[in-house]
């Protein structure tokens, strides 16, 4: 089970450590200097509320508001999404610590999903990979994605500093996911192959039920392609045998599967790559 984290609050204009904040999972109307909450498994992990982020849009509700991030596992992610969502995040937001009714992602209504501040609010996130599911681990964060009820949107502000995404943005989402892509190709033994080798995410995806997987390799070799489902049980074969070198493709009818969420992986000789698929019925 992976550990929660719980995240909050404060600082416009920089992402300097330096700059005046006090620790809180309150956010008040009367706060002075920037509030921050910062991860429990990981202090490279904040989001911080300056002075005044709650002006105009809650005043009416409350003095202050009780706020939270949690990082959650890959299979918790109920909104549809394709194999480059490596990991996400949940905020929450309420009147108290028991109560989140202002942004939550517990029901299908679009104004829970997505909440405007008078402020940009600064968030990092630094992606730990030895955090993600055994099939990202090799790959590498490119970015971030909110979903607004009803689709995902791109986080346009996200700066990538290596493993670290800080955004500054005036909008929180309830769900923001962390969107990636391998970080290279490796030969069984862990080096690096050449590009020729490549395994395509599927297409469409998510799909119902017919999907086509295309690939590339470098040289005439033995080639499989394998579906397996998310404890690792072998679904469907898709190729076994033979291939000469170039581009191929092999269409997979999933009529008979449920849906969920799946991984497919190629091995073309001692090389291999695997991604992940998503059946919607």
């Amino acid at each position: 089970m992976k550990q929660s984290l719980l995240i909050i609050v404060g600082l416009v204009g920089s992402f300097s450590a330096a700059a005046q904040h006090h620790s809180s999972n309150w956010i008040s109307h009367q706060a002075s200097d920037t509030t921050q909450v910062v991860c429990w498994d990981d202090s490279l992990t904040w989001m911080r509320f300056p002075p005044g982020s709650l002006t105009g849009m809650m005043g009416m509700m409350y003095d202050s508001v009780f706020a939270r991030i949690d990082q959650m596992p890959m299979d918790s992610l109920a909104h549809p999404h394709d194999s480059t969502v490596i990991g996400w995040y949940r905020m929450l937001m309420g009147h108290d610590s028991s109560n989140f009714d202002l942004l939550h992602d517990h029901d299908g209504h679009a104004g829970h999903h997505r909440m405007e501040y008078a402020q940009s609010i600064l968030c990092q996130i630094h992606w730990d990979s030895s955090w993600a599911e055994a099939v990202h681990r090799p790959w590498r964060p490119t970015g971030l994605i909110g979903w607004n009820g009803s689709a995902w949107v791109d986080i346009a502000s996200t700066v990538l500093d290596r493993n670290t995404l800080r955004t500054e943005s005036s909008v929180m989402y309830s769900a923001t996911a962390i969107v990636g892509e391998p970080a290279a190709v490796v030969s069984v033994a862990g080096e690096p192959v050449l590009e020729q080798f490549a395994l395509q995410q599927n297409y469409p995806n998510p799909f119902n039920p017919v999907t086509t997987i295309a690939y590339e390799i470098p040289q005439r070799t033995v080639v499989t392609v394998r579906v397996f489902n998310m404890l690792g049980e072998e679904v469907a074969t898709l190729v076994n045998g033979e291939r000469e070198a170039g581009i191929h493709s092999v269409r997979w009818d999933a009529s008979g599967i449920s849906s969920g969420v799946y991984f497919y992986r190629l091995i073309a000789g001692n090389l291999a790559q695997t991604r992940k698929l998503c059946l919607m019925k």
